[in-house]
């Protein structure tokens, strides 16, 4: 018989910047130049935001990347002073990668954010949270929830002002604070959700959750990703790309029928039983993970949530909302609506 068990230096699988062996290890020495990075912007003049790199938790390294925009109306060393406008909106954000590439440095989830962050006149504040292989889920998830308790504490109104981050203290309503998150980041803003419905989240008050196109899995193929999911990511069939997202970043022995990616599973929790938030969903009608878009839709529903959908019936998975093209300034518009009124 022969050995088909591959050697401890094998590589096993490839995904775009990230190669992972047999024996666990892997090596990202490509990952940023398949996703360049951009540095935080002192600067309003790019975007008419600024940003800036704060580590909140030395022992995973998980850190975010804060963005403030010119309406704040200060100079870029931030002096303090009150906002003539009152506070300004949090929008948590997490970025997408199928949880095993990118990061908050990201140039494109740093251009979103801090464009996002002047157009809306919001505070953005991006999670870079820990990556599989190396970190399963539900570290992924961990992180971000840290991250909302760390917005917690920074809330507290015991907490010494030296203690503080000066531009959330200066500027930041805790208690309008959204969760947004793109492809897997959208899948954390589900998650994420869950858990803080069942924990004391005050004074930070969550008020709305925008999943841009999520992404879901389950062991049976859906209709669009039969459909759609035969198109090729930097030279990866999708579809090959989605399943070893999954197989790499769920648990050790997990499959797609694990609650983390099959939200209607068997073990998945039932919605009805959560207090949760309005959520918008902004989908792609072409996106292979259309159908479990909608049918997460249908479940937010059947659980009594309030839900809207805002569909781009021609764009796949890869929307990077707001920023649309042909639609920037209108999409712009409806995520201010939904902020004012979630």
């Amino acid at each position: 018989m022969v050995d088909t068990k591959p050697l401890a230096h094998e590589l096993i699988c490839e995904i775009p910047g990230v190669r992972i062996y047999a024996d666990g290890s892997v090596d990202r020495s490509a990952h940023d130049q398949v996703f360049p990075t951009a540095s935080a912007d002192p600067d309003w003049a790019v975007h008419g935001a600024v940003s800036k790199d704060v580590m909140i938790d030395s022992i995973t390294g998980i850190w975010v990347r804060i963005y403030l925009p010119q309406s704040a109306k200060c100079s870029s060393q931030i002096c303090g002073e009150s906002n003539e406008d009152g506070c300004l909106p949090i929008v948590v954000y997490f970025h997408g990668g199928g949880f095993i590439v990118a990061s908050a440095a990201s140039s494109f989830a740093h251009d979103i954010c801090c464009k996002m962050s002047a157009k809306l006149n919001v505070i953005v504040v991006s999670v870079d949270y820990r990556l599989a292989p190396e970190h399963r889920l539900p570290a992924a998830f961990d992180d971000a929830f840290s991250a909302l308790k760390w917005l917690q504490l920074q809330a507290a109104k015991g907490k010494a002002a030296s203690e503080k981050e000066p531009w959330l203290a200066a500027y930041g309503d805790y208690q309008q604070c959204f969760l947004m998150g793109q492809s897997s980041g959208a899948t954390m803003v589900h998650h994420i959700a869950l858990r803080c419905s069942t924990e004391d989240m005050f004074p930070l008050q969550i008020r709305g959750l925008i999943l841009e196109v999520p992404f879901f899995g389950g062991l049976e193929r859906t209709y669009s990703e039969l459909k759609f999911g035969n198109t090729y990511v930097d030279g990866v069939l999708q579809m090959k790309l989605s399943d070893d997202f999954w197989a790499f970043s769920l648990p050790v022995g997990a499959d797609r029928s694990h609650r983390y990616a099959d939200f209607s599973s068997s073990d998945a929790p039932d919605l009805a039983l959560f207090q949760l938030p309005p959520s918008l969903l902004i989908l792609g009608g072409r996106d292979p993970y259309y159908d479990r878009a909608i049918q997460y839709v249908e479940a937010l529903k059947r659980g009594g949530h309030g839900v809207t959908v805002l569909e781009y019936p021609e764009k796949d998975h890869a929307i990077n909302f707001p920023e649309v093209e042909g639609d920037m300034e209108n999409a712009y518009t409806k995520l201010k609506i939904f902020l004012s009124l979630a």
